[in-house]
């Protein structure tokens, strides 16, 4: 992919970037030469020296949505802007929070922003969310205001079911069981792909 690029160019397109590292996210620190990459890795927070060609890493664009935080979720996208970096940056990433879904947590709130939620942003990378029933149970209680279930559904402390940026429908904590808003029933088959594969 970048072959025949100088080190000079290839600080301009990584250095700072979060790519994708066997999965997982990592930023690139430093461009040691046209073959090396210093990155450090989000799941472990460690560095290492890695070949610019290596199987292990990817410059694809990551799948982004919904992450988690202590006690709200927000949703992160890419901007459509043209830049010359490649992977994700705090100039190519926009943070929403879905209305009613809002959230005071500031300290949160700065992290994702500066791309600095270590552990949050490897399991959105790697698709890590609670199942359900666990984000049911962990809601119930009204600490957490908002859990994300996945890239693309989070669920309020009082059932509104979010679908990206917008509330979509009412999840019964009872049974589980999702009541979709009128202009909003042609989620279902979304929601039942979902449903099927957790």
């Amino acid at each position: 992919m970048f072959e025949n690029t100088s080190r000079d160019d290839l600080c301009t397109i990584l250095r700072g970037s979060l790519i994708s590292y066997k999965g997982g996210a990592a930023a690139v620190q430093e461009v040691i030469d046209a073959d090396t990459l210093q990155i450090y890795r989000y799941a472990d927070r460690e560095s290492q020296l890695i070949a610019l060609n290596s199987e292990d890493l990817s410059f694809e664009p990551a799948h982004l949505g919904f992450i988690n935080g202590p006690t709200h979720c927000l949703y992160v996208s890419r901007k459509p802007s043209r830049q010359f970096s490649q992977g994700l940056t705090r100039n190519n990433v926009i943070y929403d929070a879905v209305r009613g879904f809002e959230t005071t947590d500031y300290d949160f709130i700065d992290k994702v922003k500066s791309l600095s939620c270590y552990k949050e942003i490897d399991n959105l990378f790697k698709g890590i969310y609670p199942k359900i029933d666990d984000a049911l149970n962990t809601l119930s209680d009204g600490v957490v205001k908002n859990l994300a279930i996945s890239r693309s559904f989070a669920i309020r402390y009082t059932g509104e079911l979010a679908y990206k940026k917008d509330v979509v429908g009412i999840v019964d904590f009872d049974n589980g069981n999702v009541s979709f808003l009128r202009n909003k029933k042609h989620l279902k088959w979304i929601w039942e792909r979902y449903d099927e594969s957790v």
